[in-house]
């Protein structure tokens, strides 16, 4: 088969790309071939060089991975016009900074254009001003970085994880490139952001009702299962809200989307379990329905390149990510959401800690197996 895929490649040329991709998932798997053997992967915010492509796949400096997961950057929103070099401090995190005449706060996004550094502190410009900062509070990037002009308009957003509007950029606008997709501008910094990849008729709401209906199902399901009946408890999905479930812009109207998905244990009178760690319990019971929520989503929400669940856990004290479960539009397409859940698991990007699993899963396969 592999040596087919490789006939077929060399038989049809492949399209040159001149772009960059943005790895939008958390951990993207590179392949020797387009489907083929696993060899490695790319973390997410990753920025990699598109070299060609061919169906849904694209070649970068170590292998082919899937497009579905990438947001793609090229020229069209901004011309390199030179090269400056900078050190420059980022500010994640709202810091408070001291002047000649007080203190100002900076806000998070922020970035303060480096002079020194001594005795933990750095001084540099901040608006025109004379700051200092602890070093602890940011983060340095030093070197040569481009120098870019906007050829459109552009917001600059925070980040996956809440997509806020830190600025926009309108044409004419220099910014500094730093890399990974990232510009900074105007003491401002964020991801490039086409403001033509805003118009989707992607509706937050209408998929958080059509979620919370198919998650009730499935903990009614579970709740009323010979197995929490005699277990006295189960691992209930908690409702998701506009908290839990976000999208970001991949451009060319195509958006990816994330949905945390919290699990937590309760006794069958809807008590929950708050001082002790929650584990999924039945692997084949879950996996389908992360097949049966992702067909469910992606069959729902026509510019959804790809659909991330993250899963969650109470872990006695709080909620914690142990993983996730991503699928492609291209693969949703092939089929991947109507085969074996044992299949599904193996064929999509998937990276889930056993400790999720609950300590005496083995135990319960027998039953499982039988209840199904």
């Amino acid at each position: 088969m592999r040596k087919f895929i490789v006939a077929v490649l060399l038989l049809f040329p492949l399209s040159l790309r001149a772009e960059m991709g943005i790895v939008e998932i958390d951990k993207l798997s590179i392949r020797e071939s387009p489907n083929g053997k696993l060899i490695g992967n790319v973390l997410f915010n990753t920025c990699v060089p598109i070299l060609a492509s061919f169906s849904n796949w694209v070649k970068i400096d170590k292998g082919w991975v899937n497009a579905d997961f990438l947001r793609i950057e090229n020229s069209t929103s901004f011309e390199v016009v030179g090269k400056v070099r900078r050190k420059i401090a980022l500010i994640d995190e709202e810091v408070v900074a001291d002047t000649a005449k007080g203190t100002v706060t900076i806000p998070p996004n922020s970035y303060v254009m480096l002079g020194t550094e001594k005795n933990g502190k750095i001084y540099g410009m901040y608006k025109g001003m004379e700051v200092s900062v602890n070093a602890s509070d940011v983060k340095v990037k030093e070197g040569v970085f481009d120098l870019v002009v906007m050829k459109k308009d552009i917001s600059l957003v925070d980040s996956r994880l809440s997509h806020k509007e830190i600025s926009r950029l309108s044409v004419g606008t220099p910014a500094i490139a730093l890399g990974d997709g990232l510009l900074a501008s105007n003491f401002r910094f964020g991801y490039v952001n086409s403001l033509e990849s805003e118009r989707n008729s992607f509706n937050k709401y209408s998929v958080l009702s059509t979620v919370n209906n198919f998650i009730e199902v499935f903990n009614s399901a579970k709740a009323s299962g010979a197995l929490a009946n005699r277990m006295g408890y189960y691992c209930k999905t908690l409702k998701v809200d506009e908290n839990d479930l976000c999208y970001v812009n991949l451009g060319s109207g195509r958006i990816g989307i994330y949905i945390d998905l919290k699990h937590q244990f309760f006794d069958l009178h809807g008590k929950p379990f708050n001082d002790r760690k929650a584990r999924l319990i039945l692997r084949l019971s879950n996996e389908a329905f992360w097949q049966k929520l992702s067909k469910l989503l992606l069959s729902r929400i026509p510019e959804a390149a790809f659909i991330q669940i993250n899963i969650e856990r109470f872990s006695g004290e709080g909620f914690e990510k142990l993983g996730f479960v991503a699928v492609g539009k291209s693969e949703f397409k092939k089929g991947i959401c109507e085969v074996d859940p044992k299949i599904f698991v193996k064929r999509v990007e998937m990276d889930i800690k056993d400790d999720i699993w609950f300590f005496a899963e083995d135990v319960y396969r027998e039953m499982e197996d039988n209840e199904h």
